[in-house]
């Protein structure tokens, strides 16, 4: 996924360092994606696809409103979203962060609590801040455990994946 501020920065650095456009733009499209880079992947089968959104690539509140924001504009079925959140112990801060910056501002049908620590979005959701139409609250369940949640409600869906837990099939 091409995200349009992030090209035209890199544009204006090879126009800085004297690199034509064309050599510019022909150099980003051949070259090989961050492992960690933003990407949309399809899920299940092709009657009902569903897409995994990997939020890895985004490391704060913003750039995980930006990345929902351009899935969105890309025009992916939205409607109805799996959000799946996972908790660390670790990194509690960003967990509050989560719950108070980014969960509010993404309206979900199914918000998937995973890992440990989820305490705090818990709590938001409670409260009514997080605009979730059901939680998941499967603190240290198995991967098994979580797939076989998942893989009944993805079909035809997006799910945003945000932090520290990789997945896919």
């Amino acid at each position: 996924m091409v995200f349009p501020d992030n090209a035209s920065l890199a544009l204006g650095v090879a126009q800085a360092l004297g690199i034509d456009e064309d050599t510019a733009f022909r150099g980003m499209l051949n070259a090989p994606p961050d492992p960690g880079a933003m990407r949309i992947l399809p899920l299940m089968d092709a009657k009902t696809p569903g897409h995994f959104v990997n939020g890895f690539a985004a490391n704060d509140a913003a750039s995980t409103l930006n990345i929902w924001k351009r899935v969105k504009e890309i025009g992916y079925p939205t409607d109805e979203p799996i959000i799946i959140m996972n908790c660390r112990a670790d990194r509690v801060d960003r967990t509050i962060q989560f719950a108070e910056d980014v969960l509010p501002y993404i309206e979900a049908s199914d918000l998937v609590l995973i890992g440990e620590t989820t305490d705090p979005i818990v709590k938001a959701y409670e409260e009514g801040k997080i605009p979730a139409d059901h939680l998941h609250n499967l603190e240290y369940q198995s991967t098994e455990e979580i797939m076989n949640m998942l893989e009944k409600k993805l079909h035809n869906r997006v799910g945003l994946w945000s932090r520290q837990y990789p997945w896919c099939r």
